[in-house]
């Protein structure tokens, strides 16, 4: 089944998805003009942007991305694949009580990060709290909250615990809310969904 969706996903994005808006098969004329006289924005700033490979994989908040990240990976599928046996081998559930049990982290969760952009942006609107702060205290808050649930089973919590911890640590030191110089556009396009408030 999984697979079935994946090629669904994939063969649509083949279809749907192109380079740029004049290359889209549905956009009308109209909405093109539009597009490209809102933010001065055409063909050929696509086929003239060439990524800076070395800026990009020398840049410490980059790394704190990919590190914070993986960590939080690492720890999800931690839990994702242990929870269900300390349920049942430590703790002593049935299976099918501590099936439904270990689910609920996840589900948890799932309502928390659904939850956390709204929240965040309401921080930044409403209270005034720079980005960077923002995405510092919920990247590590998160990691330390999943750090600090991890009771017995030693060597997996613990080690899914450091994981977590220096994932944290990473992301609170070189983390940043400031649009790198290397990721700036030189043709005059900016993005709606560019941090309004600037750097910090």
């Amino acid at each position: 089944m999984k697979s079935s969706v994946a090629i669904i996903w994939f063969l649509l994005w083949v279809i749907l998805v192109t380079e740029s808006p004049v290359g889209h098969p549905g956009i009308s004329d109209s909405e093109l003009d539009y597009i490209q006289s809102s933010t001065d924005y055409t063909d050929d700033h696509a086929k003239k942007v060439h990524p800076p490979w070395q800026q990009i994989l020398t840049s410490g908040p980059v790394w704190a991305i990919a590190v914070a990240h993986f960590t939080e990976n690492w720890g999800f599928y931690t839990w994702l694949t242990e929870l269900p046996s300390f349920m049942t081998h430590v703790l002593k559930f049935h299976m099918d009580e501590g099936g439904s049990l270990s689910a609920l982290p996840y589900l948890v969760m799932g309502i928390v990060v659904c939850m956390g952009g709204y929240f965040a942006d309401v921080l930044r609107s409403s209270f005034g709290i720079p980005t960077v702060l923002v995405r510092k205290v919920f990247t590590c808050g998160g990691n330390d909250l999943l750090r600090s649930s991890s009771g017995q089973w030693q060597v997996v919590f613990y080690l899914a615990a450091a994981i977590y911890g220096i994932g944290g640590v990473i992301y609170a030191i070189f983390g940043s809310a400031t649009v790198q110089p290397w990721a700036s556009s030189h043709h005059g396009y900016s993005s709606h969904l560019d941090d309004p408030e600037g750097p910090e």
